[in-house]
C-alpha cells in the first residue's frame, strides 16, 4: 500500500463507521473533528512506514483503526489520548506513542515474533528491518482547500499562484491604514507570511485543512469557519471593521473580499498532498543507534521521524510525485452516520432484509496483532 492508495479512503464508508465507533458525541464538529485529525495521522503514519514494507492492505488499516476506536475514550488530558489496556484500565499516551505502538506490533507481526515470547536474535532481527526503513526518505505534507488542486496539481506549491491574494493585500493595506497590523495572521504565521508551509508528519495536516486558506479563516474567526457558519463568519469580519473604524466605502470592500472567498473556498473539498522526498534526509541506523534495543530504536526513530515542527520555505515545491488525498468535513462525517444510522435502522425493520452495513472482517474482540 502506497499513499496514493488512501485517495479516497477517508471519504469512505469504512473509514466513517471508524469514527462513528468511537465514544464521543457524534453531534459536535469539536469531537468529531479532534477523533477524525488522529485518525487521519495515524493512518498516514502507518501506510508511510509500513505500507510497503509489510504489504499492508485496506483491512490492515481497518484493523488498525477498530482497536484504536474501540479503546479510545474522550478526555481533558491536553496533547494526549487514552486508551484502554488489556487489564481494562486507562493508559494515556500521545499520538505518537500509539502510532508507535501500531508500527511495533506489525513489524514483529511481519516476522512472525510474539512480542511477549520474542527470543533476543527476533527483537535484533526486527530492531534492524526497522533500520531498513530509512529507505522510505520522509514526506511532506501539506493540506489545502479544495480550490488550489488544479494549481496545485499543475505548477506545485508556489506562493505566486494562491487565490485572492491580489484582493487580500489591498484590505491588508486598508486595516495598516487605521493601525492594524496581520489583520489575516495570528501566532507564527506573522513571522512566515511570505513563505510557504508544509510538514514531515501528518499529526496537523487535519486542522489545516479545516482552516485553510488560513487568512480566510482568520478573518471570519477560525471555529465559525470550521463549521461553514455563514452568519457567524459574517459578524465576525464585520466586528472587525467596527473594531477599526473603517469607513463605509472600506466596509464594503473587505465584505466583498469576504464574499469572495466564502464563493471560493467554504464548499470546497478538504484536501492533503503527500509528497515524498526525493532522498532521505538522515541515515536512520545513526539515529536509532546500533547499541539499543528494539523498543529504544523504535522509540527514537518514532521521535526522529514524527517530531518536527512545521517548515517554510520561499522556494517552490515540486508536486510531480504527490499523492492527493481527500479528507471528510466533520459535517460530512456527521451526516453520514446519521444516514448510515438510519439506513441499519430500515434494515432491522425490513422482514427477511439482508443486512448490508458493510464492516471490515473483524472480530470485535479480536485485537488480532494489538495488545
Amino acid at each position: 500500500m502506497e499513499m496514493k492508495d488512501l485517495s479516497q479512503f477517508f471519504v469512505s464508508d469504512d473509514f466513517i463507521k471508524m469514527i462513528g465507533k468511537v465514544n464521543i458525541n457524534h453531534g459536535s464538529i469539536q469531537d468529531v473533528k479532534s477523533v477524525t485529525s488522529t485518525f487521519v495521522y495515524l493512518t498516514c503514519t502507518y501506510v508511510e512506514v509500513l505500507g510497503q514494507a509489510c504489504n499492508l492492505d485496506k483491512n490492515d488499516l481497518l484493523i488498525m483503526l477498530n482497536y484504536a476506536a474501540r479503546n479510545y475514550e474522550k478526555f481533558a488530558v491536553s496533547g494526549g489520548m487514552a486508551f484502554k489496556n488489556n487489564n481494562n484500565q486507562t493508559q494515556v499516551m500521545n499520538e505518537n506513542d500509539f502510532a508507535q505502538l501500531c508500527i511495533k506490533q506489525k513489524l514483529l507481526d511481519s516476522l512472525g515474533v510474539d512480542s511477549d515470547n520474542a527470543t533476543p536474535e527476533k527483537m535484533e532481527e526486527a530492531k534492524e528491518q526497522l533500520i531498513m526503513l530509512e529507505s522510505i526518505g520522509r514526506n511532506k505534507y501539506h493540506a489545502f482547500n479544495g480550490s488550489a488542486t488544479n494549481s496545485i496539481m499543475s505548477s506545485g506549491l508556489d506562493q505566486d499562484k494562491v487565490l485572492l491574494m491580489r484582493e487580500k493585500d489591498e484590505i491588508q493595506k486598508i486595516f495598516e491604514e487605521h493601525g492594524k497590523n496581520n489583520i489575516f495572521l495570528s501566532g507564527s504565521a506573522v513571522r512566515y507570511n511570505s513563505r510557504l508551509s508544509y510538514s514531515e508528519s501528518a499529526n496537523v495536516s487535519y486542522n489545516y485543512a479545516l482552516t485553510s486558506p488560513e487568512w480566510f479563516s482568520y478573518l471570519c474567526g477560525q471555529a465559525n469557519y470550521v463549521s461553514r457558519d455563514y452568519e457567524a463568519c459574517l459578524k465576525c469580519v464585520m466586528d472587525k471593521c467596527f473594531e477599526n473604524e473603517l469607513t463605509k466605502e472600506e466596509t464594503q470592500k473587505v465584505l466583498g473580499l469576504f464574499e469572495k472567498g466564502w464563493q471560493s473556498f467554504a464548499e470546497q473539498k478538504l484536501m492533503l498532498a503527500v509528497i515524498p522526498e526525493k532522498e532521505p534526509d538522515v541515515i536512520m541506523g545513526n539515529v536509532v543507534g546500533r547499541e539499543n534495543g528494539f523498543d529504544d530504536a523504535l522509540t527514537l526513530y518514532n521521535d526522529h521521524k514524527y517530531s518536527s515542527h512545521d517548515k517554510y520555505t520561499e522556494e517552490k515545491v515540486d508536486t510531480q510525485d504527490a499523492a492527493y488525498i481527500e479528507l471528510p468535513s466533520p459535517q460530512m462525517i456527521i451526516e453520514r452516520l446519521e444516514e448510515l444510522s438510519k439506513e441499519k435502522t430500515e434494515q432491522t425493520t425490513t422482514e427477511n432484509s439482508v443486512s448490508q452495513d458493510v464492516q471490515p472482517s473483524i472480530n470485535e474482540n479480536d485485537n488480532v496483532m494489538f495488545p
